[in-house]
């Protein structure tokens, strides 16, 4: 995993440094977003398989910026759904919301949503699309 930082100032983007490399998260089409000044939240996504196929990641992990670098500071309760998301969260009212896809394989569809999470109570909802 590599997180990257984009300094307005010098108009670059630089990578940062991973406190722990050793990381949960591997994956494709995570969301990511900045909740306060020090903590980001990143959550979703999916896997590549061995056999080629791809496996959707319910996780949600806190990352914090600190003297040794970008750490993961606390895992949250799991999306209540795996999903894989395309859309940059966006945060309004003390909740992050972001749409994303779930395949449903055995009716071989995918079916769109808005999962929202509560920042106070660290809790998902997941909003369907009709």
């Amino acid at each position: 995993m590599v997180i990257e930082q984009y300094e307005a100032q010098e108009n670059v983007w630089k990578v940062v440094p991973l406190a722990n490399p050793v990381n949960p998260i591997r994956s494709k089409a995570s969301a990511a977003v900045q909740v306060n000044g020090e903590e980001v939240l990143i959550f979703g996504g999916y896997h590549l398989q061995e056999d080629g196929s791809t496996k959707e990641i319910d996780k949600a992990f806190y990352f914090r910026m600190n003297e040794e670098g970008f750490g993961i500071v606390e895992e949250v309760e799991p999306m209540p759904f795996a999903a894989s998301l395309f859309v940059n969260p966006g945060i309004f009212d003390d909740r992050v919301y972001s749409v994303g896809e779930e395949i449903d394989r055995t009716h071989n569809e995918v079916n769109s949503f808005v999962v929202e999470f509560n920042i106070i109570t660290k809790s998902w909802t997941k909003i369907k699309i009709d």
